[in-house]
């Protein structure tokens, strides 16, 4: 907008009003006032490109005087270039909390949410209103204050580093899912969103789901409201009957060691009829987060990895399930491994070989290798980890 000339109109106005705007800093928040000479307006430096090291000192009514002055900011170093230039147009910008209340004006804003910090009294918000008023000369818009959604316990801030950045959100959830997370909270009261080793991100999807069946199948309205509201484009139209994979089934499943086939069949199943195009499209979207979910942020009972040491449970094994452990090496010895079927088959194979029962012989397999009971097929468990680090933790566990 700055290049299309639309605050052409508002950065005169700022900078033929740059006492007054002084006044307002003053006696809104109680700022010390700004040096002689201070306008609001910083050039991009027709020399090095730099905008945050540029001071503007002049202004004829056309043309804006400015320097690059080499050490104005701490993050980067001017050139020094001096020059005169017209402010419209694209050559710069106002400073935030004018360039907000001008942005107001510009767009034509009549309400304007903005975080509880910008709203304390003498705030970023009061400034804008009162230069809205008093500079611009137009309404001030209607003021919504909000609650912060806290990612982790923490406040989102790309500057200081702090939460999670709100364009990362659609790396862990689908674009839907995460504006739903903003559209369902109550903007007045602080909530907190934690994924790190928690079931956060499977009751969203669920509290998702809920409200998309009651916007498909006419519902509680604020429900229907709060899916419409999550959707970036149109709202997809569903056929009655929709059938929508649960996320944390689909997370189980892939828990289990199921690919995406068997997934499909499972969902199939309890359709009691394939899928459609919709349908099928929500599936693969929900395996690939779910894949996402348990790789980085499910708890420890949905992600099996190999222990770092042999598990204090496999000293409790029997001696018949060291010795079914002890012959797994001839498995893949024969070139029983080139998959994880193969592998699933064949160790199931040898313990019946070996009068053991098949919950016995994978529990064994577990307790070795991950500490737990039980956990995915155990054929993709053991393909997954490599021929050369299971046989290891094998042998180690036929020498305690």
């Amino acid at each position: 907008m700055y290049h299309e000339g639309k605050f052409d109109e508002v950065i005169k106005i700022a900078l033929d009003n740059s006492e007054k705007i002084q006044e307002i800093y003053e006696k809104v928040s109680g700022s010390q006032k700004k040096a002689a000479g201070w306008l609001p307006f910083q050039v991009i430096c027709e020399n090095c490109g730099k905008l945050g090291t540029t001071k503007v000192t002049g202004w004829d009514g056309e043309k804006v005087t400015y320097k690059c002055e080499e050490n104005l900011v701490t993050w980067a170093k001017g050139c020094g270039h001096e020059g005169k230039v017209s402010p419209f147009g694209g050559t710069g910008k106002l400073p935030w909390k004018v360039d907000w209340a001008a942005h107001w004006k510009v767009i034509g804003i009549t309400i304007e949410g903005a975080g509880k910090d910008h709203a304390s009294a003498g705030g970023s918000y009061d400034i804008a209103m009162a230069l809205c008023r008093e500079v611009f000369n137009y309404p001030e818009p209607y003021k919504l204050p909000y609650e912060f959604i806290l990612i982790g316990g923490k406040k989102m801030s790309s500057s200081k580093g702090l939460g999670l950045k709100a364009h990362d959100l659609v790396n862990i959830l689908p674009a839907e899912v995460a504006r739903f997370l903003f559209v369902s909270a109550d903007i007045k009261s602080q909530s907190n969103f934690d994924p790190v080793g928690t079931m956060a991100i499977p009751d969203l999807f669920d509290s998702y789901d809920k409200c998309w069946e009651a916007y498909d199948k006419n519902g509680e309205e604020k429900l229907a409201r709060t899916y419409a509201l999550s959707q970036i484009s149109n709202i997809p139209e569903k056929e009655k009957g929709f059938f929508v994979p649960r996320f944390r089934d689909v997370a189980n499943y892939l828990s289990q060691g199921l690919n995406e086939k068997e997934i499909l069949a499972k969902f199939e199943t309890a359709k009691s009829g394939k899928l459609d195009d919709s349908e099928l499209s929500v599936l693969e979207e929900r395996i690939k987060y779910a894949g996402v979910w348990i790789q980085n942020y499910a708890p420890d009972q949905y992600r099996f990895e190999l222990t770092e040491k042999v598990p204090e449970e496999a000293k409790n094994l029997s001696e018949l399930q060291k010795k079914y452990l002890g012959k797994i090496h001839e498995i893949y010895e024969k070139g029983g491994d080139t998959d994880p079927e193969s592998l699933q088959n064949n160790i199931y194979l040898m313990s019946q070989e070996m009068g053991l029962s098949g919950k016995e012989a994978f529990s064994a397999i577990y307790l070795s290798l991950i500490g737990k009971p039980n956990g995915p097929r155990a054929g993709v468990l053991l393909f997954n980890i490599g021929k050369d680090k299971v046989l290891e933790r094998l042998k180690e566990v036929n020498n305690l």
